[in-house]
C-alpha cells in the first residue's frame, strides 16, 4: 500500500506493458465485448427515461453523458452502476475531482519542475489532506476503494449467486479458478483502470458525436429521417440494442 503501481497506462517498457497486458487482453475481444452489451442497454434505458422525465426544462446533456459513461463503464466492470443516473448527482464528487486532477496534470506538465513542490510534495499532501478546511481530490483513491467493495461483496457472496456473470470482476474471478491466480493488488489494478480509461474517454466521445450531428443540419436530418423510417417500419423497439443495427444494417 502506498507505492505507485505501475499499469498499462504508464508504463513505458514495452515488456512491462505486455506483462501487465496479457492478463486482461482477451477479456476486451468482440464477443467478450458484445456480452457486456445488455449493460449497456440498461444504462440507456435509465438515461432516456430521465430525459423523458425532464422533457421541457433545460438540461447539461454534456453532464448526462458523462454519467450515463460512469454508469455503463461500473455495470460492465463490476454488475454494479454507480447510480450516478439515477440519483442525478455526482457520485461522491468523483467528477469534480477528475476535472480538478485533470487541470492540474495539463497545468504541470507543462511545467513538471514545479510537482515536487506541490502535489508531489508527501509531506505537503498528507498535511493538506489531514485540514479540514481543504479539500485534495483524489479520484484515484474513491475509484479504489469502490473497486475494493465491490471486490469484497462478491467474494462474500454464495458462488451459486454468481451464476454466468460476464462483467470483468466475475471474469478475472473465473480465471483465477482455471489456475491463472491474481494478487489483490493486480486485480484493483486492471479494473480501477477500466473505470479510469473508459469513462471520461467514452463521455467525450459521446459529446462529440451528439455536437457535430447537431451542428451539422444534413447529417442530423439523414441520422432522424433513418430512425424514424426504423421505426414506422416496426424495425426497431424503443431501445434498440447495437447488435439490432448491426444486423439490420444501420451501422
Amino acid at each position: 500500500m502506498n507505492k505507485i503501481m505501475p499499469s498499462m497506462f504508464t508504463v513505458r517498457d514495452p515488456i512491462q506493458h505486455q506483462a501487465l497486458r496479457r492478463p486482461v487482453a482477451q477479456k476486451f475481444s468482440m464477443s467478450s465485448i458484445k456480452a457486456l452489451e445488455p449493460f449497456a442497454d440498461e444504462c440507456t434505458k435509465i438515461l432516456v427515461d430521465s430525459l423523458k422525465d425532464l422533457e421541457g426544462e433545460s438540461v447539461d446533456l454534456g453532464v448526462w453523458l458523462q454519467w450515463y459513461a460512469f454508469d455503463v463503464i461500473g455495470a460492465i466492470t463490476f454488475q454494479r452502476r454507480f447510480g450516478f443516473m439515477e440519483t442525478r448527482q455526482d457520485f461522491k464528487g468523483m467528477i469534480a475531482d477528475i476535472e480538478m486532477v485533470l487541470q492540474y496534470a495539463g497545468t504541470i506538465g507543462q511545467v513538471p519542475a514545479l510537482h515536487p513542490w506541490l502535489v508531489g510534495n508527501l509531506w505537503l499532501s498528507k498535511f493538506l489532506a489531514a485540514q479540514p478546511f481543504v479539500k485534495v481530490p483524489d479520484p484515484l483513491r474513491t475509484i479504489v476503494q469502490f473497486t475494493q467493495q465491490c471486490i469484497d461483496d462478491y467474494d462474500s457472496e454464495p458462488v451459486e449467486m454468481h451464476g454466468d456473470r460476464p462483467d470483468f470482476l466475475a471474469w478475472l474471478r473465473n480465471e483465477e479458478k482455471r489456475g491463472k491466480p491474481m494478487l489483490n493488488r493486480d486485480m484493483i489494478n486492471h479494473l480501477s483502470n477500466n473505470l479510469l480509461a473508459g469513462s471520461d474517454t467514452t463521455a467525450i466521445s459521446l459529446r462529440a458525436i451528439v455536437y457535430y450531428v447537431v451542428q451539422n443540419p444534413t447529417v442530423y436530418r439523414k441520422l432522424q429521417n433513418e430512425i424514424d423510417e426504423a421505426d414506422q417500419a416496426g424495425k426497431f423497439s424503443e431501445y434498440v440494442t447495437y447488435a439490432e443495427c448491426l444486423e439490420l444494417g444501420y451501422l
